[in-house]
């Protein structure tokens, strides 16, 4: 694409479908969505170009509901709105399939396959939503499932997550080398006080690790290569992905308020009601919150990915719950900062409205029942979707008003200070 064309305008249907202690959690069904095909057409009324929209493996149980697929992929084709589709969203696909399996990547690459066939307009997919997220989630913190703490388990989801793309962006390339594959991932950066500085360099090592297993980086001299290859079968999938990767042909950027992180040994500073378990030994809190730190995701994502990758970007969700004004300020700093990574000549795609039928849960991760509902640009709460400001916003942006993106978030205030921060950074 031309590096100064400005991004476009996309959407996203939040559509998590996962197993949370042995419980499915199904976002498309606890927001409406999936009962809605009448959805599609306020995506319309917005006037973005694409959307982000699943047609997940193993939703329907082991055979897939390709009528529900059909009619909304007609639907979007006859609105004129592309599909970026997404085959896996935090889960793992149907049941009895094995993540830990070795033999995942080629069911999963199958069933890539078989969606191109069905369905040969496709031209864009986003094979599995943030591999690094899910592979942490549920892995290395057992909040989903298999539940595990465990980073021999950590390590095996993520390598086999990430061959699982490479086997499906392979397949869907043979059928039509004009297929674009779009990966994403949490783009948050971690800072910490100087005591924990071997911590916040993990953890910025590992940021990275979807888009550097995907582009052949994670060899003997990458800074992660030695907890993962720690397991054998983990070190013999590595080789794969260093000796004969197929990396994607867009990076996808998420950011969130909470996305950035900050690290603190002095845990007697911090409320009890966020001091970890004695184990960890320090608090981890949104950066958001911390005197001393600038809140520059959208920014700083896109250039640090740029200048790491030299691929094209997006900005593949953006959201921020909460007050409606605020709401609309967070998208218009993103497109801006989407704007000016495209003026210096960064490839910006799309920005992305996450969530536009709203999302349950997420204020707990998921892990208990339906829990807060959050609007996107539509408020489904009642049944029947209403727009909502963000969504006026959007439809602005979409035709060439975007809002302006006045310093007045809460994020921009002083009153967002609950943290006292590094003592050796300026307040």
């Amino acid at each position: 694409m031309d590096p100064f064309r400005p991004p476009a305008v996309w959407a996203g249907v939040e559509p998590s479908f996962l197993t949370v202690g042995g419980s499915r959690r199904d976002q498309l069904a606890e927001t409406g969505h999936a009962d809605r095909l009448s959805d599609l057409d306020r995506l319309a009324d917005l006037g973005v170009s694409a959307v982000r929209y699943p047609i997940l493996w193993g939703r329907d149980g082991p055979e897939t509901d390709w009528e529900w697929a059909a009619a909304r992929l007609g639907r979007l084709d006859e609105l004129g709105i592309e599909p970026i589709v997404g085959l896996l969203h935090h889960g793992w696909g149907p049941d009895g399939v094995d993540p830990l399996d070795p033999h995942y990547p080629a069911l999963f690459a199958a069933y890539a396959v078989e969606v191109a066939r069905r369905f040969p307009g496709i031209r864009t997919f986003l094979p599995i939503n943030e591999p690094l997220t899910t592979a942490r989630f549920a892995g290395l913190y057992g909040w989903w499932d298999p539940g595990a703490r465990d980073l021999s388990v950590f390590g095996r989801l993520i390598v086999g997550q990430c061959l699982a793309i490479r086997a499906a962006a392979r397949a869907l390339r043979r059928i039509d080398p004009s297929i674009r594959v779009i990966v994403n991932e949490d783009a948050g950066k971690t800072f910490g006080t100087p005591q924990l500085a071997a911590m916040v360099d993990l953890y910025n090592d590992r940021r990275w690790l979807t888009f550097d297993l995907l582009t052949g980086r994670v060899g003997r001299d990458h800074p992660m290569w030695e907890s993962l290859a720690a397991a054998p079968e983990v070190a013999d999938r590595l080789h794969l992905l260093v000796d004969d990767p197929d990396p994607p042909d867009i990076l996808g950027i998420d950011h969130y308020i909470t996305s950035d992180r900050f690290l603190d040994h002095r845990r007697d500073l911090y409320p009890a009601d966020i001091i970890p378990d004695a184990e960890r030994g320090f608090v981890d809190v949104e950066l958001a919150r911390v005197a001393g730190y600038e809140v520059d995701g959208f920014w700083r994502g896109l250039r640090e990915t740029w200048e790491r990758y030299h691929l094209p970007l997006a900005l593949t969700e953006v959201h921020l719950g909460g007050d409606p004004a605020d709401e609309v300020l967070w998208w218009a700093e993103a497109w801006h900062d989407a704007m000016s990574a495209v003026g210096s000549g960064i490839p910006v795609e799309g920005v992305t409205t996450w969530a536009t039928f709203g999302s349950c849960g997420w204020d707990a991760l998921l892990r208990f029942d339906c829990g807060t509902y959050m609007p996107g640009c539509y408020d489904a709460s009642s049944g029947e979707p209403l727009l909502t400001p963000l969504g006026e916003a959007v439809m602005a942006t979409a035709s060439g008003q975007p809002p302006a993106p006045l310093a007045t978030g809460w994020w921009r205030q002083p009153y967002r200070l609950s943290y006292p921060g590094n003592p050796d950074v300026a307040a």
